[in-house]
């Protein structure tokens, strides 16, 4: 279905002024189309008081607030991942559909499934530890221990030149004793499987893990902290890390 006003001929309706950002259209779920007014936009259009140049992008984020999603380590190292379904992986049929080994076995994604770290939206009035943790104790079973919490400062990410992700990612360390349920009944049943690093990143090296915005982005931030550059990181303020209680 085409918008009436979903093109060009709304721009004709707003002046121009350097900076000026445009909500054109807003979709059902969380999901806006912006236009931002700038001397260096890419493209060009006729607006109210000229012809000025723009850029035009989409935000993934929350009308609430913005997401997150977590990478939760247990103390063998091995790390819980969920079974979600996808619906623009229809349009990838080529993409591998089994997981290579987690839990002792293979996982079939399906036509649409996707392996991805446990997140959702962090609510307006929540804070972002209270989200994250609520989200990952609602899609793991997760509860009732101390756990120490790393996540980024700044939620938004520019995904690519289109896409701008209004998103906290953040790395869980969980502590001995730490369990999780296989199977929750929340957003129409998850499963939960844990997989080791080298699974990890074989199925990520064989397209098997595929999600930029709920896996690939939260791998990337795991082995930012995994790494020597870390207290540094944590030190400067971009990362930050506390101790958290999963309630």
């Amino acid at each position: 279905m085409l918008y009436p006003k979903c093109d060009r001929e709304i721009l004709k309706e707003v002046i121009w002024a350097e900076g000026k950002v445009i909500n054109i259209l807003n979709t059902l779920y969380w999901m806006t189309v912006q236009v931002v007014c700038s001397s260096n936009g890419k493209q060009k259009a006729q607006f109210a008081n000229g012809e000025f140049p723009f850029f035009e992008f989409i935000v993934a984020q929350s009308r609430t607030l913005f997401a997150g999603n977590t990478v939760p380590v247990l103390p063998d190292g091995r790390i819980l991942m969920v079974l979600e379904h996808r619906g623009p992986n229809i349009h990838y049929p080529a993409l591998p559909k089994t997981i290579t080994r987690a839990n002792g076995e293979d996982i079939n994604l399906g036509s649409i499934g996707s392996l991805e770290f446990p997140g959702g939206t962090i609510e307006k009035g929540e804070g972002i530890k209270s989200g994250l943790l609520r989200e990952l104790a609602e899609e793991t079973g997760l509860r009732g221990s101390t756990a120490v919490l790393y996540y980024r400062k700044h939620p938004t990410i520019v995904h690519n030149a289109t896409v701008a992700l209004g998103i906290i990612h953040s790395v869980i360390y969980l502590p001995e004793g730490a369990d999780y349920e296989r199977y929750v009944e929340n957003d129409g049943g998850l499963h939960v499987f844990a997989l080791t690093e080298e699974e990890i990143e074989r199925n990520i090296a064989g397209g098997a893990i595929s999600s930029g915005q709920a896996a690939l982005l939260g791998w990337l931030l795991y082995k930012t902290v995994k790494g020597a550059g870390c207290n540094a990181l944590v030190s400067h303020g971009d990362i930050l890390r506390e101790e958290v209680v999963l309630s």
